[in-house]
């Protein structure tokens, strides 16, 4: 049977954010967040505008987030030692079965509708569609995203607004295929998406088939392994590698086209702005959720 390491991090509410920057730094994007807050909230009677703080301190031992890796992971041994230098948490290793891992999931994971036209679901779960809203199907637990994380909400946004039906469409850093996906339900002609990471472009692979859209997902360091010219390319990465990959993307984007982009801290949101302007991209929309940022560019014409 295989078996998945589970790491739990416990923390305090005033260190979570800090800690959920350098969970998303290394590519953590999907994780169990176990929050006692959370729960002392609905289980009090009435419906509540506002939240007064003295909620926040009755009886409240932190916050604890679960993570899981089928193999041994080098993001694992990099995020502990951070959070040890940083003092971001107390840390516990230890091995899982495989059913036990899936089971863990689906104890968390749920139907999500985001945006005015998308839903994402595990594909155990029933929903009734009676808005007509696209439904992503989404197997459980990998751990390249699941949709519920504020950089992955803003970019599906942002794909409604500036997709058009016929655009070709290309997505950096595909990771799970969720935005993909998207991009092929709101009508794209040609989706690609690459990812450095094999298992991630595997995982890809198999939610497209889940969701009957043809897609090319394939292994590529950002623009190393992609010749194509598009209308749309989206990447929800981290700030100092949209950067590096801004250097390049006049030789992949037609003029007029859209860049959207998120996965950027808003300390480092600066960063991005001034590495789109320097390309020759005009700022047309900044959008902020919980302090993590998503910037969306146009090409000037030559």
């Amino acid at each position: 049977m295989d078996k998945w390491t589970e790491l739990t991090i416990t923390t305090e509410y005033d260190k979570w954010i800090l800690l959920e920057k350098e969970l998303y730094n290394y590519g953590f994007y999907s994780f169990e967040l176990i929050d006692p807050r959370m729960d002392q909230i609905d289980n009090r009677e009435g419906r509540w505008d506002f939240f007064d703080e003295e909620i926040f301190n009755d009886v409240y031992d932190g916050i604890t987030v679960k993570l899981y890796s089928q193999e041994d992971s080098k993001e694992f041994e990099e995020l502990l030692q951070t959070i040890y230098e940083e003092d971001l948490g107390e840390t516990n290793l230890r091995e899982i079965d495989d059913e036990d891992w899936k089971n863990n999931w689906k104890s968390f994971y749920s139907t999500m509708e985001i945006g005015n036209k998308f839903t994402i679901k595990p594909t155990w779960e029933e929903y009734s569609n009676s808005e007509n809203r696209y439904v992503i199907e989404i197997d459980p637990g990998m751990a390249f995203g699941t949709g519920g994380h504020e950089t992955t909400k803003m970019c599906l946004e942002s794909l409604e607004k500036y997709i058009k039906p016929g655009d070709d469409v290309l997505d950096i850093g595909s990771g799970s295929g969720i935005l993909a996906i998207a991009s092929k339900f709101l009508g794209a002609k040609t989706v690609i998406g690459t990812d450095l990471d094999e298992k991630a472009v595997e995982i890809a692979k198999e939610n497209a088939k889940l969701n009957d859209v043809d897609i090319e997902f394939k292994v590529s360091n950002l623009f190393s392994n992609v010749e194509d010219i598009v209308d749309v390319i989206v990447s929800n990465i981290v700030a100092e590698i949209l950067v590096l990959l801004l250097d390049d993307i006049k030789n992949h984007l037609k003029p007029g086209g859209y860049f959207i982009s998120s996965g950027i801290i808003e300390e480092r949101s600066k960063l991005v702005e001034d590495a789109l302007e320097k390309n020759n991209l005009e700022i047309i929309e900044k959008t902020i959720d919980n302090q993590w940022v998503s910037l969306v560019g146009r090409l000037r014409d030559a």
